[in-house]
């Protein structure tokens, strides 16, 4: 299909390519209706995967032939070799330009690789560039490039925001100065640190992933009182429940919560 747009423009001409009549067949085409297709075609180009699907009574003298696919097959021999959609012993006595296999991706790649740079170069001139020139933004073309904010100090001195640098690993060098966690160098610290989990410790060892519940927290004691509460509850209705319906089968006419009967 990219190839297909290649060959030929659009109604009113707003892409560039070539004023070719282009077919395009399907893999399960007829092959009546196929070899009719492709007799009058001066460039045939084959990416079915079906092995040797165009033979030599099925092109036109003279005409190109660009063969994509590829398939396995195995021979007389036993071997396993590589085939294309086109019978290319037969085909290329009688075709002018033929591809072998492999062979026949290249020419497409280049093709393609060659018409995006050529719309490139028609949306975007090429203009001389120097050291000095100004890189400016597709997306806001009118809208000019701004630099990040500054950060005021107390002394009134102007600071620009810093760049981030992430925990590196230990070199070499600081191997075995962990002994029950992960060594990590601080950039900002400009010294190696030890991240250990909750339940080791050691010597030069950092927690550094908080734990709420180790630090005394109240979370887990208002949860575990929440829980308990929500128990006594039902329990409390269900024996409720069981009274009344005992109540009224010894009693059913009788308020059980009365000394009046009915």
């Amino acid at each position: 299909m990219p190839i297909a747009m290649l060959l030929h423009t659009d109604g009113k001409h707003e892409r560039p390519g070539g004023d070719a009549t282009v077919t395009i067949a399907h893999r399960c085409t007829p092959k009546e209706q196929l070899k009719e297709l492709t007799r009058l075609a001066d460039i045939v180009i084959a990416a079915t995967g079906v092995p040797n699907l165009i033979t030599v009574d099925m092109v036109k003298p003279g005409a190109a032939v660009i063969d994509v696919g590829i398939s396995r097959v195995q021979d007389q021999t036993g071997k396993v070799r590589l085939v294309g959609d086109v019978d290319f012993e037969e085909v290329k006595m009688k075709a002018g330009f033929i591809t072998p296999v492999p062979g026949g991706v290249g020419p497409m790649t280049v093709a393609m690789k060659t018409h995006g740079e050529q719309q490139r170069d028609l949306r975007h001139p090429q203009t001389p560039y120097s050291n000095d020139s100004t890189v400016q933004s597709s997306l806001c073309p009118d809208q000019p490039t701004q630099n990040p904010p500054a950060i005021s100090t107390g002394a009134g001195a102007m600071e620009t925001p810093r760049i981030l640098r992430l925990l590196g690993v230990c070199s070499t060098e600081h191997q075995g100065f962990c002994l029950n966690g992960h060594c990590t160098y601080h950039p900002d610290l400009n010294k190696p640190t030890c991240s250990c989990l909750q339940n080791f410790g050691g010597e030069r060892c950092e927690h550094m992933i908080l734990d709420s519940h180790a630090e005394g927290g109240l979370e887990k004691p208002i949860a575990i009182s929440v829980g308990v509460a929500l128990l006594l509850c039902c329990l409390i209705a269900a024996l409720y429940c069981c009274m009344k319906k005992r109540c009224q089968k010894e009693k059913p006419y009788e308020i059980c919560t009365s000394d009046t009967a009915i």
